[in-house]
């Protein structure tokens, strides 16, 4: 007789008690993946993060672009610090998961620059 592996034991999903427990679980995911991401230095880093999120939590708040837009400005805030050849691959990627134009990430980006040299 082959050999026949056994069977995984199933889990039982979790099941929320009210409303308010599943809104403040949502929250405290919400807020760990805040305080993960936001201390990426990384512009590089942080888009594959936030591209990932988005990719595997379809079905959650957090793959929203709401969630994402919030660290808009950091990207462009630590894209900013990078060489011109860096930034320009680095808008081209933040396209898709922020969905900004490029001419508009662009602006931004030497907004960035502008304010910190001055």
């Amino acid at each position: 007789m082959p050999n026949v592996p056994e069977p995984q034991q199933t889990v039982k999903p979790y099941v929320f008690r009210s409303m308010a427990e599943f809104e403040a679980s949502l929250n405290r995911l919400d807020a760990e993946r805040h305080e993960e991401i936001g201390a990426l230095a990384d512009p590089y880093l942080l888009l594959t993060r936030l591209e990932r999120h988005r990719r595997d939590d379809a079905s959650s708040r957090a793959s929203g672009i709401g969630f994402v837009m919030r660290y808009y400005s950091r990207f462009i805030a630590l894209a900013s610090l990078w060489p011109a050849a860096d930034q320009d691959a680095l808008v081209h990627a933040a396209k898709p998961v922020f969905r900004v134009n490029v001419p508009t990430m662009r602006r931004d980006l030497g907004l960035a620059i502008a304010a910190r040299v001055a």
